[in-house]
């Protein structure tokens, strides 16, 4: 054996034996604590968050949404390549499979796409009417007195 396998294989028996005499409940994992409790409450509370959020934005304002997302796309004056890339990215393939579509590597379709998020954040800044679906959404959930 090479010294670098014997020092890794010392190691891992040390860390054995250190594990050994620490006393340990077998039905309990070590992970289960009251602090991965309060960690794991928050995740799930966020997930329904979320959750509940996915389900709002697909409600009557989504053809708003999808209108501001075609006028951004249009005022980005993305090439074709980078709106190829975009699309792409937004129907959920990987970088490789965009880099096959397009006949590139998968590091140049990620430089397109961030060229593009750079142009498409430029036009949102400049668009008179972004966020539109958002003000709608939220005056579409906002309670009166009344209701």
């Amino acid at each position: 054996m090479d010294t670098h396998a014997s020092s890794a294989h010392e190691l891992a028996l040390l860390a054995d034996a250190i594990l050994a005499r620490i006393p340990r409940d077998p039905d309990r994992p070590h992970y289960i604590e009251q602090w991965f409790a309060r960690k794991l409450r928050i995740a799930r509370a966020r997930d329904r968050e979320n959750a509940r959020r996915l389900q709002r934005e697909t409600d009557l304002s989504a053809p708003l949404w999808r209108t501001e997302v075609k006028r951004f796309l249009e005022r980005a004056d993305l090439t074709r390549i980078q709106a190829m890339v975009v699309r792409a990215f937004l129907c959920g393939l990987s970088w490789a499979e965009i880099g096959r579509r397009t006949g590139r590597t998968k590091q140049s379709a990620q430089q397109h796409f961030r060229a593009a998020l750079r142009k498409l954040q430029r036009a949102a800044r400049t668009d008179p009417y972004a966020g539109l679906a958002e003000v709608y959404r939220a005056e579409v959930r906002r309670k009166g007195r009344y209701a």
